[in-house]
């Protein structure tokens, strides 16, 4: 014979019981946050000139050497960038799209120039 306050109180400790599990999952699921941590993002884009030697010349201009003279095509190891920009198209405006790098620059003699005391 199953008396009626038991079966209460069996119910009321199985719904206290679940109601622990369920709260003690919360609690231990939840860790420390890692948005509230700054992330330092750092970006690694190389850029890379590339030399033909074969290259045609600027304008596409095709001039022969006069006889008895001479023209250069330099070998050329190294080469610095002091300005880099992203453009849709050859004939945008410069400054007007994606700068992605500007050395430093001084108008220390007058004009605005290259800075060429940074190392």
């Amino acid at each position: 014979m199953v008396f009626p306050s038991h079966t209460k109180n069996f119910k009321l400790i199985r719904l206290f019981k679940i109601i622990s599990i369920l709260a003690l999952s919360l609690i231990v699921s939840c860790g420390d946050d890692q948005d509230d941590v700054t992330q330092i993002n750092t970006f690694n884009l190389i850029i890379k000139f590339k030399f033909d030697p074969s290259q045609e010349r600027l304008r596409n201009l095709e001039l022969s050497v006069a006889s008895g003279n001479a023209a250069q095509s330099p070998t050329i190891h190294k080469m610095s960038a002091n300005y880099i920009e992203f453009t849709p198209t050859a004939t945008t405006a410069l400054g007007t799209s994606e700068i992605i790098f500007e050395g430093d620059e001084t108008t220390a003699k007058g004009a605005q120039t290259v800075n060429m005391n940074q190392k």
